[in-house]
């Protein structure tokens, strides 16, 4: 696992704060990945306030096979809901945050952001 869960406070308008945890494994790759392909097997990553959470997006397959799929978790009366969504990188995570959150970034995010977006998008599997 990378994180440990804790919260990191983000500077911007509000009191957001980031928690991201993945699971991941590292097996044997070929051709122009080389040798080693780290392969992400869950990912969970919340953004919260002074409040607690607001969002949470899961994906956790092999620890409950019988919710399987991407989903998010909205704060309110939906809270508990594995409301259905495609794999989301961490990189559209950052990007929800400062867009829409306010977060502040340094000048060149947007192209960071983009270039690993573009990576993962190339290599991600679902095997």
């Amino acid at each position: 696992m990378l994180g440990t869960g804790e919260r990191v406070s983000l500077k911007g308008e509000e009191n957001i704060w980031i928690t991201i945890i993945m699971g991941f494994r590292v097996q044997e790759a070929s051709g122009e990945l080389g040798r080693w392909k780290v392969k992400t097997t869950s990912y969970y990553y919340y953004i919260g306030n002074g409040s607690g959470e607001l969002v949470g997006y899961h994906w956790h397959a092999e620890t409950t096979p019988h919710i399987w799929f991407p989903h998010i978790h909205v704060r309110g009366k939906f809270k508990d809901v594995h409301l259905p969504t495609g794999r989301i990188s961490i990189e559209e995570v950052l990007r929800l945050a400062i867009n829409d959150f306010k977060v502040k970034a340094t000048s060149d995010w947007e192209k960071v952001l983009l270039d690993n977006q573009r990576r993962f998008e190339k290599y991600r599997a679902w095997d």
